[in-house]
């Protein structure tokens, strides 16, 4: 099995964080972007986060910026 490295993943956790899988690996920044966007998409009643290293950049259960949630 290969391990790769790369500085951008994208994660599925329970909503509890548990955490379920490894959803992607990506070198770059936008193919992370669309990885995450599509993932919670397809798992909404999961967490996915999209991190860069130990570094959190979204969080789908987060409120988004800009609106009064």
């Amino acid at each position: 099995m290969a391990v790769f490295v790369h500085p951008f993943r994208v994660v599925q956790n329970t909503t509890a964080g548990k955490f379920i899988r490894e959803l992607a690996q990506c070198r770059d920044f936008p193919v992370a972007e669309a990885a995450y966007t599509r993932a919670v998409a397809l798992y909404p009643g999961d967490v996915i986060t999209l991190q860069n290293g130990g570094k959190l950049l979204k969080r789908s259960d987060a409120p988004q910026r800009g609106t009064n949630r």
